[in-house]
């Protein structure tokens, strides 16, 4: 990768997300672009300048300090660079990364990771819902653990060859096992086409695991249970997107699978 935009809040899981993009994804000629933007609170319009410009200065200070603390914090010295917008995040991190050319936005989460605990409530669910690149959703926890696997929920269905590059980068980078695991529901399909997904990614060796459960989020959670993995979702279809993102508070289980996330949009 040549060019990754991380946003930051400056909190410890955005500084937790740069590690993972400056130690696992870029080369040495990879730029790291550390993108900070403020939003002005909505309500009334008095005293706005004076609070646009005092939210500027303070986004500026943070950034500078930020820097100051990644300076010295790789044993080697990636490129790392820094931008401070104010606006909507979603709205500016799509057009900042779409002006440089980025790869990819690698971005942190809090507490549990996956899919909705973590991600409903915060700007990360938007962002992922419309970015039109890769996007990595780094847990904290991943800190004191490692990725030893590389899962790709699969429909059984859709063809998925138009994002074989960005599936197999991280798995190919590190060598790493790649898994496609299909959940198969009292209404769901048999696997249709394995012969040319795996032909598409014979570059790593890809695997089929199929489990049945009642549910998709069920099976999901059988099969990523004690996992070290990065799971990836692909972005395809509304209807199964939508299902991965709007889960009933039945599940909730699921959400505690404390994974990093890879959302491709296709």
């Amino acid at each position: 990768m040549k060019r990754i935009v991380i946003p930051t809040d400056f909190s410890d899981n955005s500084i937790h997300a740069i590690d993972f993009a400056v130690n696992t994804l870029g080369d040495e000629d990879c730029v790291f672009t550390v993108l900070h933007v403020y939003q002005i609170p909505q309500g009334g319009q008095s005293g706005l300048f004076y609070l646009l410009e005092e939210m500027q200065k303070q986004a500026t200070s943070d950034m500078e300090d930020l820097m100051k603390k990644l300076a010295n914090r790789f044993t080697h010295q990636p490129k790392i660079e820094s931008k401070v917008l104010q606006g909507d995040l979603s709205d500016q991190t799509n057009a900042y990364a779409k002006e440089v050319g980025a790869d990819c936005v690698v971005m942190g989460t809090k507490g549990a990771t996956g899919l909705k605990e973590v991600l409903i409530g915060s700007n990360a669910v938007k962002l992922m819902g419309s970015l039109k690149l890769p996007m990595y959703a780094i847990p904290a926890e991943l800190e004191t653990r490692s990725i030893k696997e590389v899962m790709v929920a699969y429909d059984g269905q859709e063809p998925i060859e138009s994002v074989a590059q960005s599936v197999i980068f991280y798995p190919k980078k590190h060598q790493l096992p790649l898994t496609f695991f299909h959940v198969k529901t009292k209404d769901g399909k048999e696997v249709e086409n394995w012969t040319q997904i795996k032909d598409a990614f014979n570059v790593v060796n890809p695997e089929l695991v199929e489990i049945e459960a009642e549910e998709f989020e069920e099976g999901l959670e059988k099969i990523t249970a004690g996992k070290e993995a990065l799971l990836v979702l692909i972005r395809h279809k509304k209807s199964f997107w939508e299902r991965l993102f709007n889960i009933s508070d039945s599940r909730k289980a699921l959400m505690h699978a404390k994974l990093p996330v890879l959302v491709i949009p296709e």
